[in-house]
């Protein structure tokens, strides 16, 4: 008899294979190995500042650094999250 953990593990595991989510999404051997490179985070970047220009995060960031210091800021966030990344920049 299958206990309750195993259960519910068998519907979460029916429920994302029912889903709408890509294979590939779920696929482990898909993902990267190597860290983002300075075209792709500048990208994302460009991508953060745009969906944010609204904000008054966005905002203040810009005014209590100005445009290039902000970005830099904002690229070294997404480095940091980047599990790949050997870089370990400091924000000053």
């Amino acid at each position: 008899m299958k206990n309750k953990a195993s259960k519910k593990k068998g519907k979460k595991e029916k429920e994302i294979l029912n889903s709408n989510i890509p294979s590939w999404v779920l696929d482990e051997g898909n993902e990267r190995e190597t860290p983002y490179t300075d075209e792709e985070l500048d990208l994302f970047v460009e991508g953060f500042i745009e969906s944010n220009m609204d904000t008054n995060m966005l905002k203040d960031l810009l005014d209590k650094f100005g445009e290039e210091k902000a970005r830099q800021i904002i690229k070294d966030g997404f480095i940091s999250q980047d599990p790949n990344s050997q870089i370990k920049r400091k924000i000053n």
